[in-house]
């Protein structure tokens, strides 16, 4: 069953955004200006393990983001402009689809009209259905915008708004029983339309000082290293290292070693057994000290809290 709430007050707006869209790790949807009034709407509904969300304010508003997941935007009236950390801009219609990386700093100018449907999509969960449909998971990050203008992004687009409508709706079958054939087809047309951009087609071999920086992170996942050390290792400059880092993994060294530490801790968790291990004892192990925080980003990442995934060894 769905949820619908609409309200006048855009902080307590913002609080239920974050929660339905799952931002995470501290970070919060943050919107300015605060100007005139507003008529806020939200209705959340689930598919399987997708989260659904569509969005208005009611009111032209800005807004800034650093999520954990992917968030993929739909606009469904109205459009926005977004630029990202790096100085990158794109106007967003309702002919385009929109793509936040995780960890990637964006700030969205909504205009008035703009409704807008929002799904966040868990890394990890990405990573397996890349696998699963093209024998390895996408590497790098995802494209800021694809355009659904194509046949593949046409078929993207009505089979999100029926899928979309199906969840709304409590008396369909969808969410009942097909639920997981829905949720395959989602990712299956999405890589579709990811593959004519080469999104999933990156070099497999990176050059020697992403090599380098790779190896040296992932032999000292436990020890207490900096980005100086990092780049050291990398024999690279900073500049030339944190690019090509981007390039290949779309976060930089420090943001990549978070990943990984946060990828082995959920290993260990897999394998280890409940009774002896504590989910604490390992994330300190792996230097991932703010326990609330490091809660966060892996129920992000994973889909689950560190604490599920320990119990499901049994």
């Amino acid at each position: 069953m769905g949820v619908e709430y609409r309200t006048t007050d855009v902080d307590a707006f913002c609080s239920t955004v974050s929660h339905a869209v799952r931002t995470s790790d501290g970070q919060r949807c943050h919107v300015r200006p605060r100007i005139g009034r507003y008529d806020a709407r939200l209705r959340h509904d689930r598919i399987g393990d997708l989260g659904l969300t569509t969005i208005e304010y009611g009111n032209a508003v800005r807004i800034s983001l650093d999520p954990m997941s992917y968030m993929l935007h739909v606009p469904l009236a109205g459009g926005f402009r977004a630029r990202s950390g790096g100085g990158r801009e794109l106007e967003v219609a309702s002919d385009a689809l929109h793509i936040v990386n995780p960890q990637e700093t964006v700030r969205m100018d909504w205009d008035a009209r703009c409704r807008v449907l929002v799904v966040p999509v868990v890394p990890g969960v990405l990573r397996d259905h890349g696998r699963a449909l093209s024998g390895r998971p996408p590497r790098g990050a995802l494209p800021g915008s694809l355009p659904l203008t194509t046949p593949q992004g046409a078929t993207f687009r009505r089979w999100i708004e029926f899928v979309r409508g199906e969840a709304a709706e409590e008396a369909s079958g969808l969410a009942s029983v097909g639920a997981r054939q829905a949720e395959q087809m989602f990712f299956g047309l999405l890589f579709a339309l990811l593959q004519p951009d080469g999104a999933l087609a990156q070099a497999d071999t990176p050059p020697f000082y992403v090599r380098r920086a790779e190896e040296y992170i992932d032999a000292r996942l436990e020890d207490d290293i900096g980005l100086l050390d990092i780049v050291a290792a990398s024999e690279a400059s900073l500049r030339t290292l944190h690019r090509a880092f981007r390039q290949r993994h779309g976060v930089g060294p420090m943001a990549w070693l978070k990943l990984r530490r946060l990828e082995r801790v959920h290993e260990v968790l897999r394998e280890a057994e409940p009774g002896t291990t504590s989910v604490t004892e390992v994330a300190l192990r792996f230097r991932l000290w703010h326990l609330g925080r490091f809660s966060r980003s892996y129920q992000a990442l994973f889909g689950e809290l560190p604490s599920q995934t320990l119990k499901g060894r049994r």
